[in-house]
């Protein structure tokens, strides 16, 4: 009974530890767009990047921050065989400061997330 209720939760947390395929981002911005789209559109299957820009806006003396763009195909298994597809379109910043809340410099943030249905 223990080991089914161990693998259940193994099984349970695999589902929903999804990951960008194909993204360059470093993982805390990876981390910050996957809670984003998960909390804004529900949970997916597999994400895969299509596309992504960056606007890098010079601040100071070596300081910049970026605006990024980036488009996701997603998916959502409904079925055995059904699957619904997505187009994810996230747009996020950086800033180049310190983040106290994660000890670490840059801070990663998302504006905004659309969501839209493809079935493609």
């Amino acid at each position: 009974m223990k080991l089914c209720l161990m693998l259940l939760a193994l099984v349970s947390n695999l589902a929903f530890a999804v990951e960008i395929e194909g993204s360059e981002y470093s993982q805390r911005h990876n981390s910050i767009i996957e809670r984003a789209i998960t909390n804004n559109c529900g949970p997916f299957w597999d994400l895969v990047l299509v596309s992504s820009e960056e606007e890098v806006t010079q601040v100071d003396q070596g300081i910049r921050d970026v605006k990024y763009w980036t488009v996701i195909s997603a998916t959502r298994r409904i079925d055995q065989g059904v699957r619904d597809m997505y187009k994810v379109t996230v747009v996020s910043e950086y800033f180049d400061t310190y983040d106290h809340a994660e000890k670490d410099w840059g801070i990663f943030s998302v504006k905004s997330v659309r969501c839209e249905l493809t079935n493609n």
